[in-house]
């Protein structure tokens, strides 16, 4: 299941030692600090991860991440949420 989250959308929040305390939506958990998960995706070829270089917009342009980042979905798990 492909979601792709929009500012108004609920994501599981947890306390100090990952104990589900909530949700709250996504643009919250980013202007206050709520702990919550997130989800990368690696692509391996024979020589190890392959990374790719960020376009020039959004956050951190030009630095190199995962191929898929993302915040599962609130009640979604972690390989629902990588898928």
């Amino acid at each position: 299941m492909v979601n792709i989250l929009h500012e108004n959308e609920m994501i599981d929040i947890y306390d100090e030692n990952m104990n589900h305390i909530g949700m709250a939506h996504k643009k919250e958990v980013h202007t206050k600090p709520h702990w919550h998960k997130n989800v990368h995706v690696y692509v391996l070829n024979d020589r190890g991860v392959l990374l790719q270089q960020r376009a020039n917009k959004g956050q951190f342009p030009f630095h190199w991440d995962t191929a898929v980042v993302g915040h599962p979905t609130a009640g979604d798990t972690m390989n629902e949420a990588a898928q």
